[in-house]
């Protein structure tokens, strides 16, 4: 995401608790080549009667309302439809020379409304137009009966599916590992920051492994016994168990994974298997 710029106006806002916040709002501004500096600019200024917490343009997102203040962005609702200044962030989408937000402008949007929902605990349900809030039309993409909005609510659920599947996927995938097995992606600009993205989108389909080897002489009790630290952390319930470690960061770490006694009768079962293993050949052969 864009770093977010700040230039707090003294103007064209109200008082609130930052724990009435429920609802992200979407708008544009509707001036041709305006951008996100010259707009807090122009709020900063004077009293406008008007305002919005954030401007997003193609290269850049400027605050002008604190998230701990209201702006006055969509009172023209009245209230009726639940969405008021007090319980609401806005931003604005700023317009390219014709009139329109561009996609570099809308993903920049996405982007910011991604970090405030996960800042303010805030649904994708309740990430909505200017719209939703008094019926105006805005962002104006009532074309084709909203499609480009529905796109923009389609992009955040990709996401949060993403994410879902990413906390998920931490008892079979350990992007420690990868990172360290695979330095290519540990070097990657798009993939060292999301390993297990690039284990989805190439890493399965070349054979790469989303996991370190289990030793053989891995013993949960022992591991847990061992390394008390996360045995605590189990019992608060950061991992799922010790293996969930292991898989993580324990490996790397050189944890001990059993007692020396039970590692030295595990060796000696593995010797007596191939002794066995090399009988076995020479009767087939």
């Amino acid at each position: 995401m864009l770093s977010i710029q700040k230039k707090i106006s003294s103007y064209n806002f109200s008082s609130r608790n930052s724990n009435s916040i429920k609802y992200i709002v979407l708008h544009y501004t509707a001036n041709k080549g305006d951008t996100a500096k010259n707009n807090v600019d122009y709020f900063y200024n004077g009293d406008r009667q008007a305002s919005a917490h954030y401007f997003v343009d193609d290269t850049s997102i400027w605050q002008s309302v604190e998230d701990s203040n209201a702006a006055w962005s969509v009172g023209d609702g009245n209230e009726v439809y639940g969405i008021t200044n007090q319980n609401s962030i806005s931003i604005e989408m700023c317009c390219n020379l014709s009139g329109i937000v561009s996609s570099t402008t809308e993903s920049n949007a996405i982007e910011l409304v991604k970090y405030l929902q996960g800042k303010y605990n805030i649904s994708n349900s309740n990430v909505v137009r200017h719209y939703d809030a008094s019926r105006k039309i805005c962002p104006n993409w009532s074309e084709n009966n909203w499609s480009r909005w529905i796109n923009f609510k389609n992009k955040l659920t990709i996401t949060e599916n993403v994410e879902k599947e990413l906390n998920y996927s931490m008892y079979i995938f350990s992007a420690n590992w990868y990172l360290k097995k695979y330095s290519d992606v540990a070097n990657s600009a798009t993939y060292k920051s999301n390993p297990y993205k690039h284990y989805v989108d190439y890493g399965k389909k070349e054979g790469r492994k989303p996991l370190p080897p289990i030793p053989v002489e891995y013993n949960e009790g022992a591991y847990l016994e061992l390394n008390k630290d996360v045995a605590k952390a189990v019992e608060k319930g950061s991992f799922v168990s010790g293996i969930d470690h292991y898989m993580q960061y324990g490996f790397c770490e050189n944890r001990k994974v059993c007692n020396e006694d039970s590692y030295e009768s595990i060796k000696k079962r593995v010797e007596e298997l191939k002794l066995k293993l090399e009988e076995i050949k020479k009767i087939v052969e």
